[in-house]
């Protein structure tokens, strides 16, 4: 870029984040192309420079100071959708912004690994694009503060005299034209859109989902995670690259001795697997019936953990020693 950029938002080198948001904001909306729908192509063209030359200002700005940017999920859509404006994209094709919810959604287990339907519902702000959130659009009439000059001139007494300056018209924001209250946010400078979608969850496959909304003439992609709820008593490792389901059974060890069985039920809408143990059996594996993954399920560990009498009798001692002499 040729020129400075601090100059093309009419700020110092030193400005603050909330400055520079300011006057970001207010270029943007002085220099929109929606502002010059009805203007000559040649005034549109001259317009969309300006606007396209303000983007790449701010861009170069945030770019050269990373702690102006914010980040955040949900809670924080208003401002990730500020500091997602980018390059100009081909002529009237609308802005796309990446937008990730925080908080995901749950599959039970079984929906997990049979597939299901799921209804997400939620309420969100999001960032007017008519009016930059502003609050206000021009309208065809002359501003009546600047007289149509986009400008005004301030006097303030100094110590050493009077001095006057230009700046940019509060009233209009530089555009010269009457505003009026936006009828896209009703003034408010946001929009609340209400999210209402049926997100369909293959069998074996829990991933997240991208669904892409269009608000305003602006594309919104949503990036919703997605979580399985293990069943009680289960966690999940991660072994050669393998999500592996474990389980940890603890038995008796005079059955851990002899050999025994016992079912289980992994909450997955199929029968019970029985597991088989005794000697020198710790661990028993069975394939394709931990975690869902890609269309298929993952290896289950059931660890087999030894439990012991806090106390025995006198005739279970005496059967002990006779073991133990045998």
């Amino acid at each position: 870029m040729s020129k400075n950029p601090y100059e093309i938002l009419g700020i110092k080198e030193n400005a603050t984040e909330e400055e520079i948001k300011k006057a970001y904001k207010a270029k943007c909306f002085e220099y929109h192309p929606d502002r010059f729908a009805t203007e000559t192509p040649e005034k549109q063209k001259e317009m969309e420079g300006k606007f396209k030359e303000v983007q790449e200002a701010h861009n170069s700005i945030i770019n050269g100071n990373a702690d102006t940017e914010e980040s955040g999920g949900f809670d924080n859509f208003f401002t990730n959708l500020y500091n997602s404006f980018k390059k100009q994209q081909k002529p009237n094709e609308p802005q796309i912004f990446n937008v990730q919810v925080e908080n995901p959604i749950i599959l039970s287990f079984k929906e997990a690994i049979a597939g299901c339907v799921k209804f997400v519902e939620f309420d969100f702000n999001c960032y007017c694009f008519i009016c930059l959130g502003s609050g206000t659009v021009p309208t065809k009439q002359k501003c009546t503060t600047c007289k149509g000059r986009g400008s005004i001139m301030k006097t303030t007494e100094e110590r050493f005299g009077v001095f006057k300056l230009e700046t940019t018209c509060d009233s209009c924001g530089g555009s010269g034209k009457q505003n009026e209250k936006c009828k896209s946010c009703n003034g408010s400078g946001e929009n609340v859109i209400k999210f209402k979608e049926n997100l369909t969850f293959e069998p074996n496959t829990p991933v997240s989902k991208q669904v892409e909304k269009t608000v305003v003439g602006a594309k919104i992609n949503f990036l919703i995670k997605v979580q399985t709820q293990l069943p009680d008593g289960f966690h999940v490792e991660v072994k050669n690259n393998k999500q592996v389901l474990i389980k940890t059974i603890e038995v008796p060890v005079i059955d851990y001795m002899i050999g025994s069985s016992i079912k289980l039920n992994l909450q997955d809408g199929q029968e019970d697997i029985e597991i088989h143990y005794g000697l020198n059996n710790n661990i028993i594996i069975f394939e394709n019936k931990g975690v869902p993954h890609k269309g298929k399920r993952g290896p289950l560990e059931i660890h087999i953990k030894q439990t012991f009498p806090k106390e025995i009798s006198e005739k279970q001692k005496e059967l002990l020693n006779k073991f133990k002499e045998s």
